[in-house]
């Protein structure tokens, strides 16, 4: 294979060659001045030469910190090759916090679903709060948007029931992740060829309804991660019985009109129903 710059980090890891660096992933050195020069040679690799590459990528410790950790759990998935579940494993295990979250909650949900489609076990999942438990239920759900068994399908309905149970702050803005980030997510950069979009909606119509609208009826704003209100989730949430409630909603609604947290968003899902009557 011709090479422009042996010393390429993408080039080398692709040979096997030895890579310098400052303990840097791979695809992390390559994310700056030079990306440009990277992308021409990744474009001047053959298929077989693309995929060896970003399997060897995707397994480098660092890759959760590097922006091009979506491209390259898209890039192996692709390839729906069983072989390389054991590649997908730790990332379907917790989404961690880090700068790249919503990538980090795509891959999340893509490697739950690549897992599920080849019939391995998900891995041991933390548990010590809310947040991680509400992750260990939001698995289940993903699980049986990929596989539709009557086994996930039963699982799925337990997990929904648990949600209901847990703090619905916390609940909706993982849910709100897990669903605009990753099952329902639609990119031109990094559209998947083998795991595409699921419309959750019109699998779990019923339960999630109920679960946005028990969300509204405790009349708090959504919570992320890092401890500060999650304004999308919180108006994904009004949205969400907007479009699928109906009149009986409208009371519920127009009491949050008052808090500013909700009032937007409630005064859009208000319109929506009123529409239809």
């Amino acid at each position: 294979m011709k090479m422009k710059k042996l010393g390429s980090p993408l080039v080398c890891v692709l040979t096997g060659q030895r890579v310098i660096s400052d303990g840097r992933s791979p695809m992390v050195m390559s994310e700056g001045e030079f990306c440009p020069i990277y992308c021409e040679e990744i474009n001047a690799l053959s298929d077989i030469e693309k995929k060896r590459l970003a399997t060897r990528a995707f397994q480098a410790d660092s890759v959760r910190q590097s922006m091009s950790l979506k491209w390259l759990a898209t890039a192996v998935s692709d390839e729906d090759d069983p072989s390389d579940a054991a590649l997908f494993v730790r990332y379907a295990r917790y989404p961690e916090i880090n700068p790249h979250w919503q990538d980090e909650i795509a891959v999340f949900v893509l490697a739950t679903r690549f897992l599920a489609r080849h019939g391995v076990e998900l891995p041991e999942t933390p548990t010590d709060d809310d947040r991680q438990r509400c992750f260990v239920h939001l698995r289940d759900i993903v699980r049986c948007a990929e596989v539709r068994s009557q086994a996930a399908l039963s699982a799925a309905k337990a997990a929904w029931e648990a949600l209901l149970l847990m703090p619905p702050p916390i609940v909706i803005s993982c849910l709100h992740d897990v669903i605009r980030e990753g099952l329902e997510q639609r990119s031109t950069m990094s559209e998947s060829r083998s795991y595409g979009s699921v419309e959750i909606s019109q699998l779990f119509h019923a339960e999630l309804l109920k679960l946005a609208r028990h969300f509204l009826s405790e009349g708090l704003p959504a919570m992320a991660g890092h401890g500060h209100k999650d304004e999308r989730a919180t108006a994904w949430a009004v949205q969400l019985v907007g479009e699928l409630g109906d009149r009986s909603d409208l009371g519920t609604l127009r009491t949050i009109l008052n808090q500013p947290d909700f009032a937007r968003s409630a005064t859009g899902a208000i319109r929506r129903i009123e529409m239809r009557l």
